[in-house]
């Protein structure tokens, strides 16, 4: 008969839960807690990619509300003042000098006429207010812009200020600030956002950066050619400390018109004009007097084209029998 011992493994009696081992418990409750963190943390994580969603989901509307108010925008200007015979001018030529204008710096579009009488004088008063077409800024009720007495009252619903201190300076008036309305854009029934937008009038402000070069006078031909558009001087703009804006380049001498014709790329807009020396702080103010791209075309609001050259005519020295 063989005989063989237990070992102590064999022999011990199981332990209960209560009798594990102190630094096994340790271990539990460090890996619950890590666990538990992590837990947490991917919440928290979650939470943020929720919010990072939401929030791009709302930037992609509002710039797709933007896109929307430029194409209005551009679609208003080319039906209005597309045609030869549109006229445009800025809500100030209704402002009441004892009065402040309720939307100042809005720009209005009328039709020019032809078809008047050459003896008896146009009723100019009547043609203005017939001919109205509408102001290009948006608002919440469609129709009113085409009012012409629109400008002279106060603002109904949401606006929202589209130039303000940042475009024309710290010290901004109400007068010098341009204000539209807010347009909702829903969908079922529900606001999903809302865009504004304005077309400024850039045909009545000065340039800033267009130059003729002195020495092209020499002949008779290049004199008139000068003469054959007019052009403003901003040198004789006074800037809000009653100071005359004469640091903007010159064209009076040939030296003169070496530095300003560079400068002419250079100042984009009225941000880069006050780079230039003793500029600084000097130019936002004017936004709505002075600017540095305005373009214009030689057309002939009265009939409709363009304006027939007639200088070489002159130049070649031809008579109405050679015509």
């Amino acid at each position: 008969m063989f005989h063989r011992s237990k070992s102590q493994a064999e022999t011990a009696a199981p332990r209960r839960l209560g009798e594990v081992p102190g630094f096994a418990l340790v271990i539990t409750i460090s890996l619950m807690v890590l666990l538990s963190l992590l837990a947490v943390g991917m919440m928290s994580l979650a939470a943020i990619s929720v919010r990072k969603s939401d929030s791009s989901v709302a930037m992609a509307e509002a710039r797709s509300n933007a896109r929307m108010a430029l194409v209005i925008a551009l679609g208003q200007l080319q039906r209005e003042l597309g045609p030869d015979r549109r006229v445009s001018a800025t809500s100030e030529i209704l402002a009441d000098s004892s009065a402040s204008l309720a939307k100042p710096n809005t720009t209005g579009v009328w039709d020019s006429w032809w078809d008047f009488d050459p003896v008896a004088a146009p009723d100019y008063d009547g043609e203005k207010v017939d001919r109205f077409r509408r102001w290009m800024v948006s608002s919440a009720d469609a129709s009113a812009p085409r009012s012409r007495d629109f400008v002279a009252d106060e603002w109904d619903g949401r606006t929202i200020d589209l130039v303000d201190t940042g475009s024309v300076g710290a010290g901004a008036t109400a007068a010098e600030k341009v204000t539209a309305g807010v347009v909702a854009v829903s969908r079922n029934g529900k606001t999903e956002g809302s865009y504004a937008w304005h077309v400024a009038d850039e045909s009545v402000k000065a340039r800033i950066n267009l130059y003729r070069d002195p020495e092209q006078n020499a002949t008779l031909a290049q004199k008139r050619a000068l003469l054959g558009g007019q052009r403003p001087d901003p040198s004789v703009v006074r800037g809000p400390n009653g100071d005359l804006l004469s640091y903007f380049p010159t064209d009076l001498t040939a030296a003169g018109y070496a530095v300003a014709s560079t400068s002419v790329g250079k100042i984009t807009d009225l941000d880069q004009a006050e780079l230039l020396d003793q500029a600084r702080g000097m130019i936002k103010p004017l936004r709505h007097a002075i600017t540095p791209y305005s373009l214009g075309v030689m057309s002939n609001v009265r009939a409709g084209g363009l304006k027939e050259d007639l200088s070489s005519v002159f130049e070649m020295g031809a008579t109405s029998s050679d015509r």
